[in-house]
């Protein structure tokens, strides 16, 4: 994911407000506050807070960890009796019961397209003077060559650095004076560009969108800039065991010569070699308007965005070649096997098990979600409850189904400590081998089923989430009234589904073992469990 940014949500404003001042309605003022700024109140401000002997320089410097042990914990007080907030009363023993729940009514896109094949998907929503305008194109990992990982993230980031009309200075400025929010990101099987604006400055705004979509130029000054920018992100990746063990997992699940085995970010070998042809060939290929569609949800009526979708976009060419077949990379399961990344005196271990799953659009999607809600997807899953609750390796476990156009991994997530590797691993098995073969029981699928039902009102909490929703609906091809009958699909799976599909995903034997740390406490700790054949991997040259 490349410049994505989120803002608070209402409540954390007005609450911030409310702590800070007093008055949670103090946003108008606040805006009055910053209206009244001048430049001799800049410089003023910075002769104030920003003088020479009021600065520190901190230099890091890489070399081997030299840290002081760590200070006994000191004892605590004895405790004299409780503090209760409030009285205790007997109604307190009796919580109130929940209300009868209800099944959302979720939103249904409304479409038109273009003569290029450009298609828009749309939502009026003028509850709210905003409007998210996100574009969509088929271009994701598997739009990259595997031999040249990360163009697609690259040239991404390059878009919004000069058009043919405007510098990088010059889209930014606009962005600032429009109040606008642009971001750009590279995800598994989709490039999007993402707008934010109030409606009074939607058409500017969409423009600048449409600019940038179809007129970047690829600055070479701005190129070697981005270079820089995109090697400090890999190195700082290459830090991550997280990261590392999510990379670990896709190249172990996919292959090398898959594109689906590489990161979005690429190699720093690749990033150093991509030039301004790569980058707009790459461009050229993939944004093309029947390879992409304009997802548009706010406070714009139908009737005015099509207006202004035919006047900015109508000139944008379509191209005769068919790039369907190059969407999508195929699939190839690879063995079970367990994959050490050293990462010395790591304190902690980074897990992945997991195998390759599903595609996005499978009819099973209704059924694998509750299997894994119950499983590993809840607070309340029995991998969680396992690992962090009862054996308290973890500050938490998960699991959960990536889906795409071609089958996404299917992965329990975890950081255990150190000397807990082997046992967590243990465990994650345990539970697998469990749900295979063990029924779940009633109530968990009751519960896993009220919690996806319930939760799908978040998908459509704001403009930028149900853009988001909807640019599932374009990227897999799923009908445009797909999440208004999601809840019912969710409530129509049985425990007989549940153990077909448990049965056929869930088998500990066809499972990738990752473990980023300490490469000797590693083995030593799996060594009991007589798994698969470990593979040892180096960071550098191998992952990123």
């Amino acid at each position: 994911m490349k410049k994505s940014r989120t803002s608070a949500s209402r409540a954390d404003v007005l609450n911030t407000y409310n702590q800070y001042t007093g008055d949670p309605g103090y946003l108008s003022k606040d805006i009055e506050r910053y209206a009244r700024v001048t430049s001799s109140d800049v410089q003023r401000a910075v002769r104030e807070r920003l003088r020479k002997n009021a600065r520190v320089v901190v230099l890091a410097v890489r070399g081997e960890k030299k840290l002081d042990p760590d200070p006994p914990a000191p004892t605590p007080p004895p405790i004299k009796g409780t503090e209760s907030i409030n009285a205790d009363e007997p109604w307190r023993n009796t919580p109130p019961k929940a209300a009868q729940a209800r099944a959302p009514v979720l939103p249904v896109a409304q479409s038109f397209k273009l003569a290029n094949g450009f298609t828009v998907l749309h939502l009026y929503r003028p509850s709210l003077p905003v409007v998210t305008a996100r574009l969509v194109v088929n271009a994701g990992l598997a739009s990259s060559d595997p031999a040249h990982p990360g163009v697609a993230d690259f040239a991404a980031v390059m878009l919004e650095e000069g058009t043919t009309s405007r510098n990088s200075r010059q889209l930014a400025d606009q962005v600032a004076q429009l109040g606008a929010v642009y971001a750009a990101q590279t995800r598994r099987d989709v490039t999007a560009l993402h707008i934010d604006a109030l409606s009074r400055n939607f058409g500017e705004a969409l423009e600048l969108l449409s600019d940038i979509a179809q007129h970047p130029t690829f600055p070479p000054d701005e190129i070697e800039r981005q270079r820089k920018t995109l090697l400090n992100e890999i190195a700082e990746a290459r830090e991550h065991a997280g990261a590392l063990a999510d990379a670990a997992l896709a190249r172990a699940l996919y292959g090398p010569a898959n594109p689906y085995g590489r990161t979005a970010l690429g190699t720093e070998a690749s990033v150093a070699e991509l030039g301004e042809a790569d980058l707009r060939s790459w461009w050229q290929r993939w944004f093309r308007p029947n390879n992409a569609a304009l997802v548009v949800v706010g406070d714009v009526d139908p009737a005015s965005l099509r207006t202004l979708v035919e006047k900015q976009w109508s000139g944008w060419s379509a191209t005769d070649d068919s790039i369907a077949s190059a969407m999508s990379a195929p699939v190839a399961t690879t063995k079970a096997r367990v994959v050490v990344v050293d990462k010395p005196n790591a304190p902690q271990t980074e897990l992945r098990v997991g195998r390759i799953g599903a595609a996005r659009t499978t009819s099973d999607y209704p059924a694998l979600q509750v299997l894994n809600e119950a499983l590993g997807g809840a607070y309340t899953s029995r991998i969680n409850l396992n690992l962090r609750e009862e054996k308290g390796y973890t500050y938490g476990a998960a699991s959960r189904f990536e889906y795409g156009r071609v089958p996404g991994p299917f992965a329990v997530r975890t950081a255990v400590r150190a000397d807990t590797s082997g046992p967590a691993v243990k465990e994650i098995l345990h539970e697998l081998k469990r749900a295979e073969s063990t029924s779940f029981a009633p109530n968990e699928l009751a519960r896993a089923r009220g919690s996806l039902e319930q939760s799908l009102p978040g998908l459509f909490e704001t403009n930028g989430a149900i853009s988001a929703s909807f640019g599932e609906l374009f990227a897999y091809g799923l009908p445009l009234d797909y999440y208004r009958s999601l809840p019912a699909g969710f409530s129509k799976v049985d425990s007989a589904i549940v153990e077909k599909l448990a049965r056929r995903y869930l088998d500990p034997s066809s499972m990738v073992i990752i473990a980023v740390g300490d490469r000797k406490r590693i083995e030593a700790d799996l060594k009991p469990l007589d798994l698969a054949p470990t593979e040892i991997w180096q960071v550098s040259g191998t992952l990123y």
